[in-house]
């Protein structure tokens, strides 16, 4: 009987020991949260008159709303798409990212721009996701 109870005290040690190990794993392996939404990011960034992106491509962008410009990208690039294949999504924010840290870069630099405006443009990312 003793031994029995001392099978099942070390069973239960291991178990929890093994989810303890596990939670943890799971914890650091995690994705971190984006600091934007993408929500924000097409809000900020991208739609209207007065976007970064628009600033940015015109090169009437400060190196303040150009650093801002790259943060929110940086965020999207994070985040998880609402639909379509993650692999798409990270490539096509990805190449966004590289556009805008070339703008960055060289603010005046008019292939880095056409490059960015390409990046930006809507159906490339709509469409799929």
């Amino acid at each position: 009987m003793a031994e029995d109870a001392g099978m099942r005290l070390s069973f239960l040690i291991f178990s929890g020991a093994s989810l303890f190990v596990l939670a943890l794993t799971a914890s650091l392996t995690a994705a971190p949260k984006p600091k934007h939404t993408i929500k924000q990011v097409m809000k900020e960034a991208i739609k209207g008159h007065s976007a970064l992106v628009k600033k940015a491509c015109k090169g009437t962008a400060t190196p303040e709303e150009l650093a801002k410009m790259v943060d929110y990208f940086r965020s999207m690039a994070d985040c998880t798409p609402p639909k379509g294949d993650l692999d798409s999504w990270k490539e096509k924010a990805g190449a966004l990212l590289e556009a805008a840290l070339k703008v960055q870069k060289s603010p005046q630099d008019k292939a880095a721009s056409l490059a960015l405006e390409n990046a930006v443009e809507c159906r490339q990312c709509h469409n799929p996701h």
